[in-house]
C-alpha cells in the first residue's frame, strides 16, 4: 500500500505518494532547434490550434497517469488485514455517522496506541474530535432524561483525550443533579400524598431552578399531578361524606367513586385505607343480619365488598355459608349435599363464628360416606358402561380426608378397568370383523375401529399388535401390484422403468426391502451393460502395451458402480507391471557426482531404450510422457 494521511478536520484518508512531476512539455528550451524551426513554421502558416490541442493532451495524460497511481481505498470490512493508517482511516470514517457506537468503537481502536506510535499526532486530533463528539451525545441523553446512558458514554472517553477531565467532571455533576432532582421530585410526591399543595408548589419551582430541561420537564409534570391528585382528593372526601350515612347502599356508593379514582394517582393511598374502613363496616352488618336470621340481606352487604380489601374472603366466608343456611333444609339429603357444598367452598383461613362452624360439621355427618359408595355399587351393579360411570361419578364425590376412601378409590379403580376393558373389547371385535374381509378397505376400517384404544387403556397391547399385523397387510396389498409392474418391466427389459415403479414404495413399508434388492439388482445390470464397453477398451489398451491409458479408461468406472471393483483390480494389474517395466529400464546411478551447475533428472522412458549415457546439456522431465504411438521404438512410450 502507498503513503497514506489523515486529514486535520477530523477526517481520514488514504492519499497516495506524490508521483513525480512531469517534466514540462512547454519548455521550448529543452527541445532541439530544428523541432523548434518547424514549430514556428507550423505556427506561423495558422497552425496556432495546435498548441492547445497538445495542451489537452498532455494535461490527460498526466491527470491519467496521476489516477492510475493512486492507491486503492482500504477494505474496511476486513480490519484484520489492514495498517493502523486504513484502520484509522476506517474508524474516522465510520464515526463521522455520529451515532454513539461508532464513536466509541473509533476510540477503543486509539486508546492503546502511545505517543511512540507513528500515528501519534493525527490520532490525537482524532480522538478529540471523537472525544467531543460522544460528550455531545452524553448531554443530549441527559436532557432526555437517560442517566444511566449517558454516565456510559462520557466514561468511554479515554484518559488520553483532552476531554478525559471534562468528562470526569461531567458524570459528577451529572450524578449530583440527578440525586438532588430525585430526592425533590419525591419530596414532591410525599407533599401531595400529605395534601400540602403549598410545599408541593415550591418544590417545583427548585426543580425549575436545577437549570435543565430534563428537570423542566419533571417540574411540568409535578404541576400537572398536582392538579390531578387535587381533584382525586375531592373526589375521596365527597365519597367519605356518603359513606357518612351508614346505610349498605350509602356504604356501597362511596365504594364506588372511590374506586373510579385511578390506581397510578397518590390519592390511591387514601382511598385504599377508606375502602377498606367501609368494607369492615359492611361486613359487621352482614354479620347483624346473618344473627337475627335474615340471611338474604347478609349475603346483600357482605357481596358489595370489593375482592382487594383486606376483609374480602371473611366477607366471602359469610356469603357462603349463609347461602348454604338457604339451601339447608332438614330431613333432605339432596339439600345437606348442596349446602356442604356451599360451605367447604370457604377458604380454610377464613374464621367463622363457632355456630356457624358447629352447623358446617352437622352436614358433613348428614353425608354419610357408607351412603354415597352404596349407590355407586347399586348403580354398578347394573354391568353396563353407562351404570360403571355413574357410579364412578359417585365414588369420586368422597374426598380424601373422609374415612372410606380408600374402599372409594379401590372401587373407582375397578369400574374404569372394567369400564375401558368393555369398550377396548368391542372395538377390537369389530376391527377383528372388519379384518377378515381380507381387502383393502377392511384392513383400513379396522385400523380406525382399534385405534381408538388409547395409551394406558387394558388392552392396549394386544391393539398395538393388531395395529402392526393389519398395516402391514395393507402395505402388501398397496405395493404387490407396484413390485409385480417393476418385475414385469424388468423381464421385458426396460431396467430404467422397471427402477423408477419400484422406487414409488417408500421407506418402512412393508415391501420396501424386496422392492430395494430388486433395485440393486436392476441398477447393477444397466451398470454392467454401461461399463463393459470401458473395461474391454482397457483390456484392449493393455493388450497393446498402452498401460497407462489402459488405467486411465479403467477410472472412469466410478465406485459404487457393478464393475467398480473389477476395474480396481484391473488397474493394480496395470499398475504393478508398468511400474514393474519401468524399474527395468532406470539406469544405474553414475558414480561421480555431477557438476553443481548441473541439475540431476531422470531420463525419459524413450532414452532408456536403448540405454545411452546421460547428457549433463539437457533437463530431463522427471515423468514418462504418455503418447498414443504404436510405432517400434521404445517400449516406454506406451505407458
Amino acid at each position: 500500500m502507498t503513503g497514506e494521511k489523515i486529514t486535520d478536520g477530523g477526517s481520514s484518508a488514504i492519499e497516495p505518494q506524490q508521483i513525480p512531476e512531469t517534466p514540462d512539455v512547454q519548455s521550448a528550451e529543452s527541445q532541439p532547434a530544428p523541432k523548434q524551426r518547424w514549430f514556428q513554421r507550423v505556427t506561423g502558416r495558422g497552425g496556432a490550434w495546435l498548441l492547445p490541442l497538445a495542451l489537452s493532451g498532455v494535461t490527460g495524460w498526466a491527470a491519467l497517469q496521476w489516477v492510475a497511481g493512486l492507491p486503492p481505498l482500504p477494505e474496511c470490512q476486513n480490519p484484520v488485514q489492514l495498517t493502523d493508517a486504513s484502520r484509522l482511516y476506517c474508524a474516522d470514517r465510520s464515526a463521522q455517522s455520529g451515532e454513539s457506537d461508532d464513536l466509541i468503537a473509533a476510540l477503543a481502536l486509539v486508546s492503546d496506541w502511545g505517543e511512540s506510535h507513528p500515528l501519534h499526532g493525527q490520532t490525537q486530533r482524532l480522538m478529540d474530535g471523537w472525544s467531543q463528539s460522544l460528550l455531545g451525545n452524553a448531554r443530549a441523553e441527559v436532557e432526555s432524561g437517560n442517566l444511566e446512558s449517558a454516565i456510559e458514554l462520557a466514561e468511554q472517553v479515554p484518559e488520553g483525550s483532552s476531554f478525559y477531565p471534562e468528562a470526569q467532571e461531567f458524570i459528577q455533576d451529572w450524578q449530583q443533579n440527578w440525586d438532588k432532582g430525585a430526592d425533590i421530585v419525591q419530596a414532591g410526591r410525599d407533599a401531595i400524598a400529605a395534601q400540602d399543595w403549598g410545599t408541593a408548589h415550591t418544590h417545583v419551582r427548585e426543580l425549575v431552578e436545577l437549570g435543565s430541561d430534563h428537570w423542566q420537564e419533571q417540574a411540568n409534570r409535578l404541576t400537572a399531578e398536582i392538579t390531578v391528585e387535587q381533584a382525586a382528593f375531592r373526589e375521596l372526601n365527597a365519597a367519605g361524606d356518603i359513606a357518612a350515612y351508614g346505610r349498605v347502599e350509602d356504604l356501597t356508593e362511596a365504594i364506588y367513586r372511590a374506586n373510579k379514582i385511578a390506581p397510578e394517582r397518590l390519592a390511591r393511598q387514601a382511598v385504599e385505607r377508606r375502602i377498606d374502613e367501609w368494607s369492615q363496616e359492611l361486613l359487621e352488618i352482614a354479620e347483624y343480619f346473618q344473627a337475627i336470621g335474615e340471611q338474604n340481606r347478609a349475603i346483600a352487604a357482605a357481596e358489595q365488598i370489593p375482592p382487594d380489601t383486606s376483609v374480602y374472603a371473611k366477607a366471602q366466608a359469610y356469603v357462603q355459608h349463609s347461602r348454604a343456611q338457604s339451601a339447608a333444609e332438614p330431613g333432605q339429603f339432596w339439600s345437606y349435599v348442596q349446602a356442604w357444598a356451599l360451605a367447604s367452598q370457604v377458604e380454610a383461613e377464613s374464621t367463622l363464628k363457632p355456630e356457624a362452624q358447629t352447623q358446617v360439621q352437622e352436614w358433613q355427618q348428614a353425608i354419610q360416606n357408607l351412603g354415597q359408595i352404596q349407590l355407586a355399587k347399586w348403580f354398578a351393579g347394573f354391568d353396563q358402561i353407562f351404570a360403571y360411570r355413574l357410579a364412578m361419578d359417585h365414588v369420586a364425590l368422597v374426598t380424601p380426608e373422609q374415612p372410606r376412601r380408600i374402599e372409594a378409590q379401590t372401587l373407582l379403580a375397578n369400574w374404569r378397568n372394567q369400564v375401558d376393558a368393555f369398550t377396548d373389547r368391542q372395538f377390537i371385535a369389530r376391527g377383528q370383523q372388519f379384518a377378515s374381509m381380507n381387502t383393502l378397505a377392511g384392513l383400513k376400517a379396522a385400523l380406525i375401529e382399534v385405534s381408538k384404544i388409547a395409551q394406558g387403556r387394558p388392552l392396549r397391547s394386544q391393539a398395538r399388535n393388531l395395529l402392526a399385523e393389519w398395516q402391514a397387510a395393507i402395505e402388501r396389498i398397496e405395493d404387490q401390484p407396484i413390485l409385480d409392474q417393476a418385475r414385469r418391466l424388468a423381464e421385458s427389459g426396460d431396467l430404467d422403468a422397471a427402477i423408477q415403479v419400484a422406487e414409488r414404495i417408500s421407506f418402512g413399508r412393508s415391501l420396501y426391502g424386496d422392492a430395494q434388492a430388486e433395485i440393486g439388482g436392476w441398477v447393477a445390470q444397466i451398470q454392467t451393460v454401461t461399463d463393459r464397453p470401458l473395461l474391454q477398451e482397457a483390456d484392449a489398451l493393455a493388450n497393446q502395451g498402452r498401460l497407462s491409458e489402459a488405467i486411465a479408461v479403467a477410472s472412469e468406472i466410478s465406485f459404487g458402480r457393478a464393475l467398480y471393483f473389477d476395474a480396481q483390480d484391473r488397474i493394480a494389474q496395470w499398475a504393478s507391471e508398468r511400474d514393474r517395466i519401468l524399474a527395468a529400464q532406470r539406469p544405474e546411478p553414475e558414480t561421480t557426482q555431477p557438476s553443481t551447475l548441473e541439475v540431476e533428472t531422470e531420463p525419459t522412458f524413450s532414452e532408456v531404450l536403448p540405454p545411452e549415457p546421460p547428457s549433463t546439456s539437457e533437463s530431463l522431465p522427471t515423468e514418462p510422457p504418455l503418447e498414443n504411438s504404436t510405432s517400434p521404438g521404445s517400449e516406454a512410450e506406451n505407458f
